[in-house]
């Protein structure tokens, strides 16, 4: 508690007494309303507002700061609704500003007659701490922090149109982050809406609002405003001063004004301050009185001042070792060949006579010319010296480019080098070394995406500088990197002509003219000339060479110009993308790693890495991942595009792949081999030939020369039967190639389509052909052709003909095993095919086809064990691992199926029944998961021709095993489309149906399933049990009595029709003799058991229900349902203590029965054991947060308990749940309202506004009268309640009238809404009259009091 002083020792006692109990009212209603416990407080001076330091009493480490701020007129005593709009006008304003030191609301609300502001997260206050500082020393930082918040915080509120009002220490907090918070702030209304600069957050505008009351809330005039913004300068210094502990006689005797006047004040000073910290706190409080202009930048740059002030000890060091570093810089710079003018101003060594000046001053002086070339051995020690410069020379052109270029150059850390260039260009727009610098950085990291910028920043350069080499040299390398290496050529001429001493141009020319066609000898010329001229050991000199040794293969010499390179450039990206080019040809997998991870972690952002990252991957998904890792970062390249679509079109994704080659024809509309592979795809895997032919006739007018083009075309041409092209687009492929030995077979074949074809001739192109090859082979549609014109018996006789005057005789041997397999001659092809093993035992094209003749023939052994032989040469080899996989799935060795099938990198369109074989194999195993990803990758893959519907079948089956009913459903309803009369399926669907809750869809389906098997004995059991549930009792019982007559030991069934005796036949004697047949049958028969019980209960047998309730029991001791049966019975009889223990094992069987605690609530309460009682109805709501009936017990417990004071607020709260839950509970509406009507809280218009809210929403008519009936006897008490004041709060009026002389404090704030459960205390008077006189009455009493204390109390202070 604060200690006032008063004049009267009488006044000081009264007041005190008076403060003491409104402080007391004030945390005795934050600790019940809110739940925080106040730690201490006091009365603000010169203003009727209290400020309370909180914690929560459930977390003692979250605490608060709240303002209360009482909201009656202090001349009438009545509530002041213009008094209420000023507090909630202050929080919006509030919570606009957005700056680390304007306090935080938390919350905002009305208890009594007090507005409450809850401040978030704060400590204390300033004048706490200034308190606890004052017998100790304050340290300069210390000092120093708290200025700069100060000048930060005021002037962000002027450049918002804000100013402090009546400032003061104590109204000042301090954050748990350490930070000042300021609230008390007035808004300047002659102003435009203003801008809030915030810090951090993003930019807001804060709303006018005008205002018209009878207080002053803001400032109309300007000129008062600019009057008020000096006057917050000298609050500062005075904010200062009180926490530096200076003595306050000062400013109790003088205020701005005052100081204003005087022509010379003489500041006050602390011994608790150093001497610099009084100089500052006298400057300010001197000149904003005195000095007109001062502003609040003056302020803050005395403060920098008076950092260096009280850095001048250890700045004395620091100038020292900055003038030996930048001598060593000077020595260095001249010993690599750099002209410097240095000039090192005379530092001072003693601070006793001011004589010190910053390090910043002392260099000044210094002129340092810029390095874009140096010697690259010393690159790191003049990078560190650079940097130690440029901490005091930030903005020096000279420094910031050299800092570039060795940043890109040394360290390859684009970003910072980057930084520099582009802050050197702000300074200086005309700067060509800086857009070189930038150029580098794009070139040094392969930014693709940015090479368009190169051209633009030389342009710039060359406008500004013509004959710089640069501009030519930088053009070039990115033609380079483009791969447009004829004008690569021509720009790397142009720079020679301007520069012929410069390695780096000669060794980019060595690597362009390998590009270019020219011979080996020039390329090596050029690039030992670019070495005979690093003299400064440039890395990319190096790197370039190892480019060049690359070209010819000499890994081992590319490998050491590219560690050499590392050697002075560590992290030079080029050199580490080519060096893990060279380990993977190499196969050197740990080096090729180890640099992977060196990249990756130096550049993590850069596409290139990622492209690395797919090229070493193994995980075909997992490649196309990294890929588009670097598309995203840099969508402008090829390569990533490239690499998706041809992974696409392994895992036979062949729109996918389309795609993506679409998007690399859309950035290169003439790339002929994409145009040529989206044909090939369209063509040979979707089949869609006018497609093909589109891409491959767009791909020839690029590449007219591309003989595979070609070929393709005319298989098009051939099978649209356009026999001619076709032959035409051979001949072509012919004289561009004539080593193609595939156009003879294709000539020979393509004769066979002309109507006037000769068989002889054709026999002559055919044995001209396997001349030519002879290990050609017939495809399908060759054999097929031969069929159609009657050649084939003239093809074989050829053939056995050949064979005997040809010397190679197995692939003569293979082409008559088609012609058989053809002819459907099992028998002989495989003699054929045993003829070419015994010549080539390990030909794999043989051991195929062989062993594919003995899987037609099922002889599974012979066919495994050729598959066999083509695993031992090549163990990934797709057909082999494919049938093998379908022969073990016959054997029903579904492991093994399933390692078959994992070992094939790719599954092709010809192999898409492995996904079936994984599929059923994985449900074998019960593996469901895996088994539901293969059937769908099968459904969605699998040629409607190939289609095996009973995928369906089994993956409905795998769905179902997982719980994922609905698809299931999904997949019966697709095998139902190929099998609509398949009644296991419709039986399966209908029972998904009803366990889904379709329960009409399981109906119908049962229906249509009789219709098709009319003696489906489930089937009509299934729909007699749904029909049941569906209350259709009549044809319930008639598929029950059906199913019965057949199976008539069904318990199930039985169990069902005892029901029905109840609920449809209303026999209850009946329903009984089936429940004891069925217990004949099976004695302890859970469900018969039970029912029976409730049978008995339910027919008044009393004790027959106990005894056998007790049996239940006594057999199921762990089962809940018997003991809520005991506990019904015990509650019946009114043996409470009984029914008591047995809802408590209940819960001890069950935690989660809500019924067992709301039970319990009901039994403590009959018991009168309110406590208790609101303990279990609460833990109902653990369970259930939506049971209207708890939350309205609980209400009632609290109003009910007279043990304790009714918390009306609670009672509330829970019966405003319960309505919200049960809308149309009548009961509930009538108990608010007497609880409202019997409260002794003012009833507030939010009150009113819900009643007539839940009224709106009210369905029943009922309901809604007796809302409105409550709600206007409410708002007789609310017109009542506005014109009574508080007795308290008249108490304390009338005790102390002399501190409403003056104003409350001059605040301005915005409209904000109050929330639900404010509410203010009064005891309701049903007697208008009678209340009228008394108000005369008192009103007399208070004129009377009033005279008195202003003689007794004139001179009391403590409001």
């Amino acid at each position: 508690m604060l200690n006032y002083q008063g004049k009267s020792s009488i006044s000081q006692q009264e007041e005190l007494c008076a403060l003491e109990e409104i402080l007391s009212f004030l945390e005795d209603q934050l600790l019940q309303h809110k739940g925080l416990k106040t730690l201490k407080s006091e009365k603000l001076n010169k203003c009727m507002q209290f400020l309370l330091f909180v914690q929560e009493s459930q977390n003692s480490q979250i605490n608060y700061v709240v303002k209360a701020t009482p909201i009656v007129n202090q001349y009438n005593s009545k509530i002041e609704s213009d008094l209420i709009d000023q507090n909630q006008n202050l929080v919006q304003h509030l919570k606009n500003l957005k700056h680390p030191n304007i306090a935080e609301i938390h919350e905002e609300f009305i208890i009594d007659y007090f507005h409450f502001i809850i401040f978030a997260q704060c400590n204390t206050s300033l004048s706490f701490q200034a308190q606890e500082n004052s017998s100790s020393q304050i340290g300069d930082n210390q000092f120093q922090e708290l200025a700069e918040q100060l000048t930060d915080i005021v002037d962000y509120l002027h450049k918002n149109s804000y100013v402090l009002n009546e400032i003061s220490i104590n109204k000042i907090f301090v954050g748990s982050d350490n930070l000042i918070k300021l609230y008390d702030i007035l808004y300047c209304n002659t102003y435009p809406n203003p801008t809030l600069n915030t810090q951090p957050s993003t930019t807001q505008f804060v709303k006018k609002v005008n205002f018209d009351l009878h207080l002053d809330t803001d400032i109309e005039d300007i000129k008062l405003f600019e009057e008020k913004k000096k006057s917050d300068l000298w609050s500062i210094g005075m904010i200062l001063a009180q926490y530096g502990g200076c003595v306050h006689e000062f400013f109790e005797k003088n205020s701005f004004q005052t100081c204003q006047k005087q022509q010379k004040i003489q500041a006050p000073k602390s011994p608790n301050l150093s001497v610099q910290a009084n100089k500052l706190i006298e400057f300010i409080l001197t000149q904003s009185t005195c000095q007109s202009n001062l502003s609040i930048q003056d302020i803050k740059d005395k403060i920098i001042g008076f950092q260096y002030s009280y850095q001048q000890g250890q700045l004395l060091q620091t100038t020292k070792r900055s003038q030996a570093s930048l001598m060593e810089l000077s020595s260095n710079l001249q010993d690599y060949g750099i002209s410097t003018h240095v000039s090192l101003h005379k530092f001072h060594n003693t601070t006793e006579d001011n004589q010190l000046i910053s390090t910043d001053r002392q260099l000044l002086h210094f002129n340092l010319e810029r390095i874009t070339e140096f010697n690259f051995s010393k690159g790191k020690q003049l990078l560190k010296q650079y940097k130690d410069f440029v901490k005091y020379r930030q903005d020096n052109i000279e420094a910031l480019i050299s800092l570039g270029y060795l940043e890109i150059k040394v360290n390859c850390n684009v970003q910072q080098a980057n930084k520099y260039f582009q802050k050197a260009l702000k300074n200086s727009p005309n700067e060509v070394d800086a857009y070189y610098g930038m150029c580098e950085c794009i070139l040094a990291m392969g930014d693709s995406q940015n090479y368009f910028k190169v051209y633009q920043y030389t342009q710039v350069c060359l406008k500004i500088k013509s004959k710089d080499w640069r501009a030519d040299y930088y053009n070039a390398w990115v033609n380079y990197e483009q791969q447009e290496f004829n004008q690569a050529e021509k720009n790397i001429d142009l720079a020679l002509q301007k520069q012929k001493q410069q390695g780096v141009i000669y060794s980019l020319k060595s690597i362009i003219v390998l590009q270019t066609g020219e011979n080996e000898k020039r390329s090596k010329a050029l690039i030992d000339y670019a070495d005979s001229l690093n003299m400064k050991n440039d890395p990319i000199i190096n790197l370039r060479k190892g480019i060049y040794h690359c070209h010819f293969k000499d890994y081992p010499q590319a490998l050491s110009c590219f560690q050499q390179s590392l050697m002075i450039c560590p992290n030079q990206f080029q050199t580490l993308v080519k060096m893990i080019e060279v380990y993977t040809i190499q196969n050197m997998t740990e080096k090729r790693q180890s640099l992977v991870e060196k990249i990756k972690t130096l550049f993590p952002q850069n596409y290139i890495v990622y492209q690395i990252l797919g090229d070493q991957e193994t995980n075909l998904q997992q490649q196309i991942s990294y890929y588009q890792k670097s598309i995203e970062l840099n969508p402008d390249q090829m390569y990533s595009y490239k690499k998706i679509a041809e992974l696409n079109n392994r895992l036979n994704q062949y729109q996918e792949s389309i795609k993506y080659y679409l998007i690399l024809i859309q950035k290169n509309p003439k790339d002929s081999q994409s145009l040529y592979l989206c044909g090939k795809i369209s063509h040979y895997q979707l089949k869609n030939l006018d497609q093909a032919k589109e891409f491959y006739l767009k791909a020839i007018e690029f590449d007219s020369k591309n003989t595979e083009i070609l070929y393709d075309l005319s298989n098009i041409y051939d099978q649209f039967g356009n026999y001619d092209q076709s032959l035409e687009l051979i001949k072509n492929i012919k004289e561009l190639n004539n080593n193609d030995n595939r156009v003879y077979k294709r000539i020979a074949f393509l004769s066979l389509r002309s109507p006037n074809f000769k068989s002889d001739s054709f026999i002559k192109k055919l044995k001209r052909a396997i001349s030519k090859d002879p290990h050609i082979e017939f495809t399908p549609e060759d054999l097929q052709l031969l069929n159609d014109v009657d050649m084939i018996k003239n093809v074989e006789d050829f053939l056995v003909q050949y064979l005997e005057k040809n010397s190679s005789k197995s692939p003569i041997y293979f082409l008559l095993s088609q012609i058989k397999i053809c002819q459907n001659n099992i028998l002989d092809a495989i003699e054929f095919l045993r003829n070419c093993l015994q010549i080539s035992p390990l030909d794999i094209k043989y051991n195929i086809l062989i062993a594919k003749c003995y899987n037609a023939l099922n002889m599974q052994e012979i066919s495994q064990y050729h598959y066999q032989q083509i695993l031992q040469q090549d163990q990934n080899h797709l057909e082999a691992l494919f049938q093998m996989s379908k022969i073990k799935h016959k054997q029903q060795n579904y492991e093994e199926s399933i390692k078959l099938v994992k070992k094939m990198e790719i599954i092709n369109q010809e192999q898409i029944e492995a996904y079936y074989i994984l599929g059923d194999s994985y449900l074998k195993k019960n593996k469901y998961n895996q088994s539901i990803e293969n059937f769908k990758s099968y459904i969605k893959k699998a040629s409607e021709k190939e289609f095996n519907f009973q995928a369906y079948r089994l993956l409905a089956n795998a769905y179902q095993q997982q719980g994922q009913k609905k698809l299931a459903l999904e997949n019966y309803y697709n095998y139902l489309k190929y099998d609509p009369q398949n009644t296991s399926i419709m039986y399966s669907a209908s029972k998904l149906e009803y366990e889904t809750n379709n329960f009409q869809k399981a109906k119908e389906g049962y229906e249509n399933l009789l219709k098709i098997d009319p003696n489906n004995q489930e089937c009509k059991l299934s729909l007699g049990l749904l029909l049941q549930y569906l209350q259709e009792y009549e044809n319930s019982y008639n598929y029950l009595e059906q199913y019965l007559q057949i199976k008539e030991d069904s318990i199930q069934a039985r169990l069902a029709i005892a029901q029905l005796q109840v609920v449809f036949k209303k026999n209850i004697l009946s329903a009984i003799k089936q429940y004891e047949m069925i217990l004949e049958k099976e004695p302890e028969n859970q469900q018969a058991l039970l029912e029976l019980s409730c049978l008995f209960e339910k027919n008044q047998q009393f004790d027959l229900a106990e005894k056998q309730i007790s049996q239940y029991i006594n057999i199921y001791p762990n089962d809940e349902k018997g003991f809520i049966l005991k506990a019904k019975l015990n509650m019946r009889s009114q043996k409470y203590n009984e029914a008591y223990l047995n809802f408590k094992k209940i819960i001890s069987i069950n935690p989660q029965n809500v019924m067992a605690y709301t039970n319990l609530g009901e039994i403590c309460k009959k018991l009168k054991n309110y406590e208790e009682s609101e303990k279990y109805y609460e833990k109902s709501l653990e369970i259930n947060q939506r049971y209207s009936i708890s939350y309205y017990e609980i209400a009632h417990l609290n109003f009910i308990n007279y043990q304790k004071i009714i918390n009306y607020e609670k009672i509330i709260n829970y019966m405003e749940s319960a309505i919200q839950f049960d809308p149309e509970n009548i009961q509930y509406f009538q108990f608010l309202g007497q609880v409202y009507l019997s409260q002794r809280n003012l009833i507030q218009k939010e009150v009113l506004q819900y009643f007539n809210k839940c009224s709106e929403n009210c369905k029943s008519q009922k309901t809604k009268d007796e809302i409105e009936n409550i709600t206007k006897q409410l708002q007789q008490i609310h017109e009542y309640n506005m014109k009574k004041p508080s007795k308290l709060l008249s108490k304390f009026t009338n005790i102390s009238f002399n501190i409403f002389q003056q104003k409350p404090s001059q605040q301005n704030f915005f409209t904000s809404k109050l929330k639900s459960d404010h509410h203010i205390n009064v005891k309701p008077d049903n007697n208008e009259n009678n209340d009228q006189q008394q108000q005369q009455q008192q009103q007399q009493q208070q004129s009377q009091q009033q005279q008195i204390i202003k003689k007794k109390y004139c001179n009391c202070s403590i409001f």
